[in-house]
């Protein structure tokens, strides 16, 4: 996805292995991320691995609301969700962690069947939100109402069962 969006190779390593140190809603861990590091750093390049850190070890609610942020900032610093540690991001770099987290979304919403379910406004907002970080175009916005719309329409084409 992040290919056909046509992202820089950092940012679709960092989106292959987004989750590699886990996340807060994937709790499932490929790397260690006190010690392993260096080996994923290794396999992606520092830049793709500073993305995944980041990725791994802040709350997306904290990422949205800063690359939201009318402030202008060289760099934020957030606090990782599982010690007291730090990351540092400029707003580049938080702009494409939205781009990721707006992939991920996209790539994961289906319902238990297989069917589309609701996730173009949620992916939208993240792709605002790194218009807004400069990294991305402004993009069209999706409406939740839209969104809702279309996917009765979906259902009503389904054959009743």
């Amino acid at each position: 996805m992040l290919a056909a969006w046509r992202q820089p190779e950092d940012v679709r390593l960092a989106g292959l292995l987004h989750s590699a140190y886990s996340t807060e809603h994937f709790g499932f861990c490929l790397f260690d991320h006190r010690n392993e590091r260096p080996r994923v750093r290794e396999l992606v390049g520092p830049r793709a691995e500073h993305l995944i850190f980041a990725f791994c070890a802040c709350r997306r609610g904290d990422l949205l609301r800063a690359a939201r942020s009318e402030e202008d900032h060289d760099a934020t610093s957030f606090r990782a969700r599982s010690r007291n540690a730090r990351v540092t991001l400029d707003s580049r770099e938080l702009g494409e962690l939205m781009i990721i987290h707006a992939a991920n979304i996209v790539e994961q919403a289906c319902g238990r069947h297989g069917e589309p379910a609701p996730c173009l406004a949620l992916a939208t907002e993240h792709l605002e939100a790194a218009t807004h970080a400069r990294v991305v175009p402004a993009l069209p916005r999706v409406a939740r109402a839209f969104e809702r719309a279309l996917l009765r329409r979906y259902q009503a084409l389904q054959p009743s069962k």
